[in-house]
């Protein structure tokens, strides 16, 4: 039995970035087609940001008409590998998957019912919202640390400006000029949104963190250009 979300029918683009994702990247795509949400049509947007290891065969062996794989013919970083998905996206609605495993589909729903309700215009999914987070104390405080950070310079509280789950129309995503190629994109993201003075609605979701052992990509030094990135944007200096 199907999720119904709304009465009027809708279409979801569902942008995976995916650099060397060959452990998860068929789980994570198999999840969103068996989701089952009524009166959603599911566009899945593979882009593969120049894998070096199984993650391009892997994804040749994906046979569905609701996946489309897009190549970049070397590694351009995830920021770049959004816009990408930005641009060939065609839903009412986009939201971000990473290709791990760190996060659930089951929870679009929960995503996309303020939306369709006219209560905001950008939710996200918040994984310190939840009763329980299963994370490192670095993870911890380092995300306490840019939400302070968010607040000091465009003054709106968040709880997860580090989160996967953005999802908003996708004539708003193509509103904001988005800029940097890496990690920086996910506080860029949040910035641009701010600068128009959209209202981000968070919602709660669970997490399944991985370490950098397993594939964890993110490193300090992108936590320094986000925050060079969050001051840039306030500063309009880019």
């Amino acid at each position: 039995m199907g999720n119904s979300i709304g009465d009027n029918p809708v279409k979801l683009s569902i942008v995976i970035p995916s650099y060397n994702e060959a452990g998860t990247i068929k789980q994570v795509v198999e999840r969103i087609l068996n989701l089952r949400l009524l009166n959603v049509t599911k566009e899945v947007l593979v882009i593969d940001d120049g894998s070096t290891d199984e993650t391009p065969q892997i994804l040749k062996e994906l046979n569905s008409a609701q996946v489309r794989i897009i190549s970049h013919a070397r590694n351009m970083g995830k920021g770049f590998a959004i816009r990408t998905g930005i641009k060939n996206a065609s839903g009412d609605y986009l939201i971000i998957q990473d290709a791990d495993l760190e996060q659930d589909p089951s929870e679009y729903v929960d995503l996309l019912r303020p939306l369709l309700s006219g209560s905001t215009n950008v939710v996200y999914g918040s994984r310190f919202l939840a009763s329980t987070v299963h994370t490192n104390r670095l993870s911890f405080w380092g995300n306490r640390f840019f939400n302070v950070a968010v607040y000091v310079l465009f003054r709106k509280k968040l709880t997860d400006m580090w989160t996967g789950y953005k999802i908003a129309k996708l004539g708003l995503w193509r509103s904001i000029t988005l800029k940097t190629h890496g990690f920086a994109i996910e506080p860029e993201i949040t910035a641009r949104f701010l600068l128009l003075n959209e209202k981000i609605l968070e919602v709660p979701i669970s997490f399944n963190p991985r370490s950098t052992r397993e594939g964890k990509h993110i490193r300090y030094r992108d936590g320094i250009k986000a925050l060079l990135v969050l001051f840039g944007c306030r500063l309009k200096l880019f």
